[in-house]
């Protein structure tokens, strides 16, 4: 991790469990910057484990987005969709998806 954030590169990932949640936190640690997409709308991040996660997020300049209202919980069919997001945050430019250089 600490390559990916000497090269600048930002962590873009789904804010999920395992390596999701460990890519965030190593970048963070490291400070790098790091972007999480949500399957749930910003008042309803998921899993509830991360909410720690999510307010390091914020605090240390990183970005939490959703395409959903506020207050939407997490569906299966929104975690499909979620990952369209992902992908085209990753091919603009200098990304990595769940801590991989690309």
């Amino acid at each position: 991790m600490p390559e990916i954030v000497f090269r600048k590169t930002t962590v873009i990932s789904g804010f999920m469990y395992g390596v999701d949640s460990e890519s965030h936190s190593r970048c963070l640690e490291y400070g790098g910057k790091t972007v999480a997409v949500l399957g749930s709308g910003l008042n309803q991040p998921y899993p509830k484990e991360n909410n720690r996660l999510y307010t390091q997020i914020l605090n240390t300049g990183g970005v939490v987005i959703s395409e959903y209202e506020d207050d939407l919980g997490a569906t299966e069919r929104s975690y499909r969709q979620r990952n369209r997001i992902e992908s085209g945050l990753a091919r603009k430019g200098n990304a990595s998806v769940d801590g991989r250089i690309k």
